[in-house]
């Protein structure tokens, strides 16, 4: 759960930074089909940019093949210097806490969801169903139900058979066929991941009030008088229960006074859908910020979280641990030794193509990891670097050592442990 929650972090700060964008858009565009893609597109980006970034964080260890590789002139360690972690504080930790919080809302929520399906599926089930082609229009038995649609059942609380001049009818049916229900859902996800984030759900109030200016739209266009709708809406939308999972007819307060005026609004210039380029330097902002060193690093910490604590660990692993009994150490080691140590990096670092005026440069990459526990390697990060293909490569070789190493020791029972190490490359001609 806290790589999760470290994804969503990222995911929630590119959700800042474009949220602007989307909100001003829908609120000067009268091209309802394309805010709809553009409101869909910022939620998709704010959820794929955070994988760019990672990559451009040198997170994903990327593994560099060549048909040219030089002899490796160098590759010295001048130290590996870690501290042991200091013991685990009665209770839990402020980010075991967050990781706890964040896996309960997401639960909660998910629960809701399906819970809201379920209640769904029994007004289905339960209501008069009457078939117009493709369609199929359930009746409400509870009247305060506001009018809504899903997939393709039309709920409403009364059918006169006028489908033509049924203003609430075409209204719903233009939800159907535009598939509305797809966003709602990719929404809904949207928020169950972000759910601590406030324009997580601005944005889902977004999504679902450009679906009514849409619906309302093709309603206009449909012959019906704009006042007529207006006043229809006045009547059947405002206070009414609604769905959240489906495109309702009911409006609040604040929804219906913005799809009033929406009715009658002059449509927009195409220059207003420029604002949409907003959104590039907003997410080349957001990459920037997610791969300095310093985020990266407590995005990892983040996705490192576990909620099982040291004390329970202790618990359950009094067995394990009484192998390490009476043998203390400050700092993992290699298994081995150092010789071994010198052995697999040399053997296992290869030289990436680098053009000509990179020949015979010295290159120093500072990597930082954690070794845990069970001697696995974690939270590879590069510290201090002169050249990315370089990162790349000696964060693969720090990869390529996990499980072999032994955990340092504290107390007899072993610990996460922090360490540098130093790589030197110089490619001869």
């Amino acid at each position: 759960m806290g790589g999760l929650l470290s994804y969503s972090l990222m995911a929630s700060l590119f959700l800042l930074l474009l949220y602007p964008v989307m909100q001003q858009l829908v609120a000067r565009s009268t091209n309802f089909r394309f805010n709809r893609y553009s409101l869909l597109a910022g939620m998709g980006l704010s959820l794929m940019l955070p994988l760019m970034g990672i990559l451009c964080g040198g997170v994903f260890k990327t593994v560099i093949t060549s048909d040219h590789t030089a002899a490796m002139t160098q590759t010295l360690i001048e130290n590996i210097s870690g501290e042991t972690e200091k013991s685990t504080p009665e209770g839990l930790p402020y980010m075991a806490i967050a990781v706890g919080v964040y896996a309960l809302g997401v639960i909660a929520l998910a629960l809701r969801e399906v819970f809201s399906f379920i209640r769904l599926f029994i007004i289905i089930n339960r209501a008069e169903k009457i078939n117009e082609g493709k369609y199929t229009i359930c009746l409400l038995k509870d009247k305060e139900i506001a009018p809504f649609s899903w997939k393709r059942y039309i709920f409403l609380n009364e059918y006169s058979g006028n489908i033509e001049t049924d203003g609430i009818f075409i209204h719903e049916k233009s939800h159907v066929e535009y598939r509305h229900w797809v966003d709602v859902l990719f929404s809904d996800i949207f928020c169950i991941l972000l759910w601590y984030h406030p324009f997580a759900w601005k944005l889902r109030h977004l999504v679902k009030l450009n679906h009514e200016f849409q619906a309302d739209s093709n309603v206009i266009e449909s012959g019906i008088e704009p006042y007529v709708y207006q006043r229809l809406i006045l009547e059947t939308a405002m206070d009414r229960t609604m769905l959240g999972i489906a495109n309702c007819f009911g409006s609040n307060k604040k929804g219906f006074r913005k799809r009033v005026l929406a009715i009658g609004r002059t449509p927009s210039s195409r220059k207003t859908l420029l604002l949409s380029l907003y959104a590039l330097p907003a997410a080349i902002v957001g990459i920037m910020l997610i791969s300095f060193s310093a985020s990266s690093h407590f995005l990892g910490e983040v996705a490192s979280t576990s909620l099982i604590t040291q004390s329970t660990l202790r618990e359950n692993g009094d067995e394990e641990s009484s192998s390490y009994a009476g043998e203390d150490r400050a700092m993992a080691e290699f298994e081995g030794g150092m010789s071994d140590l010198y052995n697999f990096l040399g053997e296992n670092t290869k030289y990436p193509e680098v053009p000509d005026e990179e020949v015979n440069v010295k290159h120093k990459v500072v990597v930082c990891f954690d070794v845990d526990e069970k001697g696995d390697v974690g939270n590879v990060h590069v510290k201090k670097s002169t050249g990315d293909v370089y990162e790349k490569e000696s964060i693969r070789v720090i990869t390529l050592t996990s499980g072999k190493w032994k955990p340092a020791v504290k107390d007899g029972r072993p610990v996460k442990s922090s360490l540098s190490l130093p790589f030197y490359f110089t490619i001869k001609e």
